[in-house]
């Protein structure tokens, strides 16, 4: 079987792009369930990438967000292993807060401590959220050697300076479409995520709140928000132990892909698929 004769032309309506993206996560779900997955360089995830950025305009993010918050935030608090409600609570509202953010706005590595806030808006002691950790803090089982508390300021600092320009990157990439900017800047969206986890800014939150930080990224030029499922939970974090440890990202960005992949189909397609094939009188947003 092959792809549909459209898939190479240069124009194509978004129910085509559809079809093409379906077709391709068809054969991605294949090699997922016979755990034949993460290759490096396989083509699939970046042309499911290329053809949900090229072809499906104004996603609506409104509708992504909502589903993303209904079917995926309590996920994201398992993964973490958080039980209060006031922070299955609170992280939906670093949602809300994403889903609502003007990307004209300005943002910078320091919107972290306003994510920080937000998921421990609904805490006990809110006033204590979004603040750097003044003691130490470890990551037992990982290997991971955490900055002691007196240098998270200065390594916070620098990653603000080094990172300037990859928010100005996200900003041309979405007034420009060129595709050939994208891929590199979804490889450094996830660098940034790894650095942050090592610097480990806060008591307790960093995974959450850094990964809040990328969606909101991925967000300013039209890519849906990731989630990493409990079940890839042990291949995220070998993923990430390995960037963190040897700076070697390769496998923490093949895993990403996939999760965008993941997110374009379950977020993106599917239900407007859906949508089209039971009311025909609905429109996809322009």
């Amino acid at each position: 079987m092959n792809l549909p004769e459209y898939y190479n032309s240069e124009k194509m309506s978004q129910e085509e792009a559809f079809e093409c993206i379906e077709f391709l996560f068809d054969g991605y779900k294949t090699r997922r369930r016979k755990k034949d997955l993460y290759h490096p360089n396989d083509p699939v995830p970046r042309m499911i990438i290329g053809t949900y950025y090229r072809f499906i305009e104004n996603p609506d993010f409104d509708e992504i967000f909502d589903s993303f918050k209904k079917n995926y935030i309590t996920n994201e608090s398992r993964l973490e292993e958080v039980t209060t409600i006031k922070e299955r609570q609170g992280l939906g509202v670093v949602y809300d807060y994403i889903r609502s953010f003007d990307v004209n706005s300005s943002m910078n590595v320091y919107t972290l401590l306003k994510l920080h806030q937000l998921l421990f808006s609904k805490a006990p002691h809110p006033e204590c959220a979004g603040s750097l950790r003044t003691y130490d803090v470890y990551l037992p089982n990982t290997g991971i050697t955490v900055p002691t508390w007196t240098d998270v300021p200065k390594m916070m600092q620098q990653l603000y300076f080094d990172s300037l320009p990859l928010f100005q990157e996200g900003k041309y990439i979405r007034e420009s479409k060129d595709m050939s900017h994208l891929i590199p800047y979804i490889d450094h969206c996830i660098e940034l995520n790894c650095k942050l986890i090592q610097i480990q800014p806060f008591i307790d939150g960093n995974k959450r709140t850094s990964r809040a930080l990328m969606n909101l990224m991925f967000k300013t030029v039209n890519i849906p928000p990731v989630y990493v499922k409990i079940s890839e939970a042990e291949e995220y974090g070998r993923a990430m132990n390995k960037a963190i440890n040897e700076q070697d990202y390769t496998d923490i960005k093949t895993f990403y892909y996939y999760k965008i992949c993941d997110s374009i189909y379950e977020l993106g397609v599917k239900p407007k698929k859906n949508m089209a094939s039971t009311d025909p009188a609905k429109v996809i947003k322009k």
